[in-house]
């Protein structure tokens, strides 16, 4: 992967002499190629996804709560309290400091310029995240979307572990490599356990524009994942020592939260829903983390406890865009066995 960014202050001087002199030279942008056309491709389908949170209705899903155990309406309570604080931090971050870090130093640079794109859809994409989760927390939740879903930085101290940690790597005074690889892992393995269990609701029947809003987000965060990606591995400047050692602080934060703080009541089994299920699944996302960022050699051997998660590779096909929520939504059947999906259209 190379050290194209071995170190990176909080000087705009001394960050452009370290940034922009690479990719002037065409053998150092050569090695790179494949990565650079990957992210031009991903930016494109970023633009094609357009869905709306009005193309939304939590009406029937209001109805549709009383079916659910109480430890299902706990965790999902918890899933808009999580992505509000967690999405506005994303916001802040990258309109606050990464984005004008790139802005800086993109006028000749065809590079920077893509990577800029990529995180202006980005911040259009998280927007909509946003607006969804409010609207969700107050539909499903409105007596307590007040007093704990607009004060969840607060409210919600059993994430706050992790929330240090994603505030710790997203600080400008970080090296621009640890601040990007940091975005992909905090993505993909604090994200996707939560999209896990939203959407594992559309094989019991409940709560299904729920679970259709959160497959639209879903499925763009694994563009976000895929991105920084991306651009980290344009970048370069952490070592691989220093990549595991995030990487690992991570995973057993998130393993703490599921384990001590999310089935704290020592139920671990929800509806069918395990603490082993995501415990599996939060080291397949990991694994696939060091192999997607240059980390590791190769993808896990073993199979994700989710089957149906397969948002970082299948669900981010272009033509994938071509369908709208509505009719994403005209899936009717499915079968979920041990992980694995069978999907029946009308």
């Amino acid at each position: 992967m190379g050290s194209i960014l071995s170190a990176l202050t909080k000087k705009t001087r001394n960050m452009k002499s370290v940034f922009v002199r690479p990719w002037q030279n065409k053998d150092v942008m050569g090695s790179h190629a494949e990565t650079y056309k990957e992210l031009c491709n991903l930016v494109e389908r970023m633009k094609k996804s357009e869905w709306k949170r009005s193309d939304i209705d939590f009406e029937e899903d209001i109805r549709s709560l009383r079916n659910l155990k109480e430890q299902e309406k706990n965790i999902l309570l918890m899933t808009p309290g999580f992505f509000l604080t967690v999405d506005c931090m994303v916001m802040d971050s990258l309109n606050n400091s990464l984005l004008k870090d790139l802005e800086g130093l993109s006028s000749k640079n065809e590079l920077l310029i893509k990577t800029i794109k990529f995180y202006n859809e980005q911040n259009r994409q998280e927007q909509v995240h946003d607006e969804f989760y409010k609207d969700m927390g107050k539909a499903l939740f409105p007596k307590s979307y007040n007093t704990v879903l607009m004060k969840c930085h607060e409210e919600f101290i059993k994430f706050r572990r992790v929330f240090d940690f994603c505030r710790e790597f997203q600080e400008r005074k970080r090296p621009i490599g640890e601040r990007l690889l940091a975005y992909a892992f905090i993505e993909c393995i604090v994200f996707f356990p939560f999209f896990a269990g939203i959407i594992f609701h559309r094989f019991k029947g409940n709560i299904r524009e729920t679970v259709a809003g959160n497959h639209w987000v879903c499925n763009e965060e694994a563009m976000h994942v895929l991105g920084h990606s991306h651009i980290y591995k344009l970048v370069g400047g952490v070592t691989k020592s220093r990549a595991r050692e995030m990487h690992k602080e991570l995973v057993c934060l998130v393993k703490d939260m599921w384990s001590s703080r999310i089935f704290c009541s020592g139920k671990n089994d929800v509806n069918g829903f395990t603490l082993r299920m995501i415990h599996g699944y939060i080291d397949n996302l990991s694994g696939y983390m060091l192999w997607l960022t240059g980390f590791a050699d190769k993808q896990p051997d073993t199979e994700s406890q989710f089957s149906y998660m397969n948002y970082l590779t299948a669900y981010t096909r272009a033509n994938f865009f071509e369908a709208k929520v509505i009719e994403y939504d005209t899936i009717r059947d499915s079968i979920y066995t041990e992980g694995f999906l069978t999907i029946v259209l009308n």
